[in-house]
């Protein structure tokens, strides 16, 4: 295969060429999709998308995307990126469960961060370059839920389990207290954040295909344990007890359910049929349907 050839007269895309394996496992490595071992970022390593590095943030800024291969034909395959940071032990890939398509990576992208970021903490931002992700949580929601879950010509909303799980996430963080912005950052435009998210997310595509989840039946689950772990905090603050810095999610979330997303451990190094599949998963990348 010509990658050079495959990635031409798509904007952002550049070629990269290996003499050998082991330069090609080298520039994986670097990249950082080929480990999950590092330190945290401190705080002052920190840059934002001007390049220019912050010395104490007053939030946390993480990066996902979602990538699918072929979107809208029956050979679709879709991923999942997230990135905290160059070489942060939480980045990491995940192939997107059931149907394969761009929208529904995006979203579920959005879901994998609140799964794994604490509730106790800095402010969260999300940045994601998915437009589709951020007006179905900021924008048409609203309208949704009054119209009962159909679109303003009467058809049924896509993705509505999805989005309404991601709604209970978002819902409980802001009764927790804890603040989280979702935030449109243009892709493919050079923000090393994206850039890495999106890196990661065709990575994930890679990956073994993942039954879906039943997400009406985590909404149910996931509402119900969290009022009691919020209960619990409201009387220990009313009795003037300061709650331990602990998150509700691990008992909110169904923690066999998200390690079967999760990557083998440790990453193998890379047969050159992976990164040839990864290199054509960046291409397909570029191509996104909001109709999915």
């Amino acid at each position: 295969m010509d990658c050079e050839l495959q990635i031409r007269n798509f904007a952002g895309a550049v070629h990269k060429s290996f003499a050998t394996h082991a330069e090609a496992e080298q520039f994986v490595l670097e990249t950082g999709l080929g480990e999950n071992k590092s330190v945290k970022r401190k705080s002052n390593e920190r840059e934002n998308e001007g390049g220019a590095p912050a010395s104490e943030p007053e939030f946390e800024e993480v990066y996902c995307d979602g990538a699918c291969k072929n979107n809208g034909n029956p050979n679709a395959v879709a991923g999942i990126g997230i990135w905290w940071g160059q070489n942060d032990p939480r980045n990491e890939a995940f192939r997107c469960p059931g149907a394969q398509t761009n929208n529904r990576a995006e979203l579920i992208a959005i879901v994998m961060v609140l799964l794994s970021a604490p509730m106790d903490g800095k402010p969260l931002i999300i940045k994601s370059d998915s437009d589709y992700s951020r007006k179905c949580l900021d924008e048409w929601s609203k309208g949704w839920i009054q119209k009962n879950w159909v679109t303003s010509s009467g058809q049924p909303v896509k993705n509505r389990a999805i989005i309404q799980y991601l709604l209970a996430l978002l819902d409980a963080r802001q009764q927790w207290g804890h603040k989280v912005e979702i935030k449109w950052v243009k892709g493919h435009a050079g923000v090393v954040g994206n850039e890495g998210a999106d890196q990661l997310a065709n990575l994930g595509c890679t990956y073994d295909e993942e039954e879906d989840w039943d997400w009406k039946a985590k909404t149910e689950q996931f509402n119900a344990v969290f009022q009691e772990e919020l209960e619990k905090k409201n009387q220990l603050e009313a009795k003037g007890k300061k709650r331990a810095k602990t998150s509700p999610s691990d008992s909110c979330y169904d923690n066999n359910t998200s390690a079967a997303l999760l990557p083998p451990t440790p990453i193998q190094p890379f047969a050159e049929s992976e990164l040839l599949a990864y290199l054509e998963c960046l291409r397909d990348d570029y191509t996104q349907d909001l109709n999915d």
